[in-house]
């Protein structure tokens, strides 16, 4: 995510990993002590220098493409009005704007939390 955000928003944007993923499922993290004191190191530092990041600017309308954990995920999503299934886990879908984006992906996320 860290990555991810500072190609979106260039490298002056202030982040902060507090964990990292070693497989599906599992994560390596540090102590929710050092978690806090790194996030409100972080967020004193952003308000004090106010770095120059410009705003996430999203095109619309909006595309998203998701690959979910398990096929059966994508079968479900499947289901939802326009939502196109593009591979076996993988599914993509537009909205005019990035609130309804949202909001679909949003669904296929409480979808994707329902035992199968």
């Amino acid at each position: 995510v860290v990555e991810e955000t500072r190609a979106l928003l260039g490298e002056r944007v202030v982040t902060v990993q507090v964990k990292e993923s070693r497989a599906h499922m599992a994560a390596e993290s540090v102590h929710p002590k050092v978690a806090r004191a790194r996030l409100r190191d972080a967020a004193a530092r952003v308000l004090h220098d106010r770095p120059a990041v410009p705003p996430l600017r999203v095109a619309t309308p909006t595309t998203v493409e998701v690959t979910l954990a398990r096929p059966v995920y994508a079968d479900l999503a499947a289901m939802i009005d326009d939502v196109t299934r593009v591979d076996g886990r993988t599914v993509r879908f537009t909205r005019a704007d990035m609130l309804n984006a949202y909001r679909v992906l949003r669904l296929i996320t409480v979808l994707c939390s329902t035992p199968v």
